[in-house]
Order: C-alpha cells, then structure tokens, then sequence
C-alpha cells in the first residue's frame, strides 16, 4: 500500500468504498508527490495492532534518512482498508 501510493498507484480492492471515495485521483497524486522523493524506507515496522469497535488498528513507524513518518491503518473485519493516514513522527 505505502509504495502503491509512492509511485501513484492504488489496488482498490483492497479498500471500503469510502476509502476508495477519499482517494481520488488528486489525492493519490498527492501522496506520491510528497512521498516518492523520500525513497525507500531503512525500516517500516509494526509498532502497534489492536482491534476496536470491529475494525483493527495497525499503526507502522517508517524510517527514511532523513525522516520518519507514521501510519495508522483501520481495517474492517472482511479486511478492506477503511481508513490509512500517514503523517509525520514526532
């Protein structure tokens, strides 16, 4: 998913339909606008997994040179992505 959206693409089967609803084309490009120039990752890890009001938090803490950036994703029980943030480590 994190490299789908690096280099503008998205599988969207993978979603709910108000995932794939957010993700239009222009937030797509978005996304591989500010990512593709961080590269690829030294290291993408699960820091966190826990299930809530049946969907499942996974929360992943990606490293780059320079940076590091995290992921919050939400997935429903059939295991479509409901939501999937990223945002800069603090």
């Amino acid at each position: 998913m994190f490299e789908e959206l690096q280099h503008g693409t998205l599988d969207r089967s993978l979603f709910t339909a108000n995932a794939n609803s957010y993700f239009n084309a222009q937030v797509v490009s978005d996304f591989a606008t500010g990512l593709k120039p961080l590269g690829a990752p030294k290291a993408f890890q699960e820091v966190r997994h826990r299930d809530r009001g049946g969907m499942t938090l996974r929360v992943y803490k990606v490293e780059f040179e320079k940076k590091s950036l995290n992921i919050w994703e939400r997935d429903m029980p059939d295991g479509k992505i409901k939501q999937y943030q990223i945002f800069a480590a603090s």
